[in-house]
């Protein structure tokens, strides 16, 4: 809603894997939200959206936010951002083994007996360690 904001925009990597034009996006870098009667802001794009993840995060009068309404977000070098996943593509709609990761908590005696954390990834099919 950001009610007292001048400028609201979604912006990220929403446009991802859409057509370019040349050098240049063909789309804008941000799509800019409009304040409704309401006070709830929305946006449009002519663009077709893909299948996948992409990361998004809301410019409010300049400052990037992530989603507050969404609890699904990416952490990466620049900070947080929210994600949102699109189902459809390559991943969902052939069927390839897929591996097993599982995070698990630990001891580390080394630090002190410090709580550490690590994620086993478990190649497809060997979670009952039958693989050869």
């Amino acid at each position: 809603m950001a009610p007292h904001a001048t400028s609201v925009e979604l912006a990220g990597d929403v446009y991802q894997g859409l057509p370019r034009t040349g050098t240049k996006l063909a789309l804008p870098s941000a799509i800019p939200m409009v304040k409704g009667a309401d006070g709830l802001r929305t946006g449009a794009s002519t663009a077709a959206g893909l299948p996948g993840a992409r990361r998004y995060h809301f410019r409010v009068d300049g400052m990037d936010v992530p989603d507050p309404c969404n609890v699904r977000v990416s952490r990466f070098r620049r900070g947080t951002e929210s994600l949102l996943v699109t189902r459809g593509d390559i991943s969902h709609t052939r069927p390839v083994p897929h591996v097993a990761v599982a995070r698990v908590g630990y001891n580390a005696s080394v630090f002190g007996r410090a709580d550490r954390e690590m994620y086993i990834y478990t190649p497809p099919d060997d979670e009952e360690g039958t693989a050869a």
